[in-house]
């Protein structure tokens, strides 16, 4: 499951049929007793900024191709394991993570929560993406929170910092 980009939006995909991949986009697998180990590939490319040095030549924009050195300046390639049962959230810090974007994440659990207290039936209703994904991402989003606060306390000087990966828990 991938949740929406944008939070007024309410439609639902399956990753083939929405090219802008800003609604919530699912997914089902079925795995078979030899599908165990996962991995879970990131590749994240960092572009040339333009500037004077690096131009842009619009013709070669317009006919899709990069310019000689204007192709990705950075290109960094992890792999995550994740095990058939685990629960896992992508998380991605491109710069500072807030209390405030956090809050903005909670406020779909906290209501949760509230519907939950008020009218007990209402349990098995709530979607799993709520109180398991949610949950997992903000876990995962709050560390980097934390980093971030510790880099604010002990600064140094970063001319670009990038953060990924793979917060789980194992099912098993």
């Amino acid at each position: 499951v991938l949740m929406p980009f944008r939070t007024n939006i309410t439609s639902q995909f399956a990753f083939t049929n929405d090219a802008t991949l800003l609604s919530k986009e699912v997914l089902s697998l079925k795995f078979d007793q030899f599908d165990d180990d996962l991995q879970v590939c990131f590749r994240y490319q960092r572009h040339h900024a333009i500037t004077v040095a690096q131009p842009v030549d619009p013709l070669l924009s317009f006919l899709g191709l990069n310019a000689v050195g204007f192709g990705p300046a950075e290109e960094i390639d992890f792999q995550r394991p994740l095990l058939v049962g685990d629960q896992a959230a992508i998380c991605m810090d491109y710069g500072k993570v807030s209390t405030e974007m956090l809050n903005a994440d909670a406020q779909t659990l906290w209501q949760m929560e509230n519907k939950v207290q008020a009218n007990r039936s209402q349990t098995n209703s709530v979607s799993p993406d709520v109180y398991e994904g949610e949950l997992m991402y903000l876990a995962g989003m709050s560390y980097y929170e934390k980093c971030d606060e510790f880099n604010q306390l002990h600064p140094y000087e970063f001319l670009h910092e990038q953060r990924g990966g793979l917060y789980a828990h194992h099912g098993r």
